[in-house]
């Protein structure tokens, strides 16, 4: 059962200026969203719209390895028998969505004020 989307509700869009600066390596960050460059010929990417694709590289951790995954939520620990379902991953249709750089994301996140 899906819930109906009010029509005040918008889901989360992207455009590639925005996941060029979640995982590029390179350059500087932009102080503010005022700062990043608009390409009015990009179209935004419902992150909503897409499909789960085989990814065979794996998961990049493990329910050992993650200590923010609680006892309730571990999946293995609680006895389900396949890994099969950690080789999955969300590909959004119009748009390619890149591997997160945690020092990138970091690194734009410094000095600003989480909600």
């Amino acid at each position: 059962n899906s819930s109906p989307v009010l029509e005040s509700q918008s889901s989360p869009t992207i455009d590639s200026q925005q996941t060029d600066l979640l995982t590029s390596d390179k350059g500087t960050f932009p102080l503010s969203q005022s700062e990043v460059p608009k390409d009015e010929a990009k179209p935004l990417c419902d992150l909503f719209k897409g499909e789960w694709v085989p990814n065979p590289s794996g998961p990049v951790y493990n329910n050992n390895s993650c200590n923010f995954i609680e006892e309730h939520q571990n999946c293995v620990k609680n006895g389900r028998p396949d890994s099969g379902y950690l080789y999955w991953r969300w590909s959004p249709r119009d748009c390619e969505l890149p591997k997160f750089n945690p020092e990138r994301f970091l690194d734009l996140m410094r000095n600003k004020k989480w909600a």
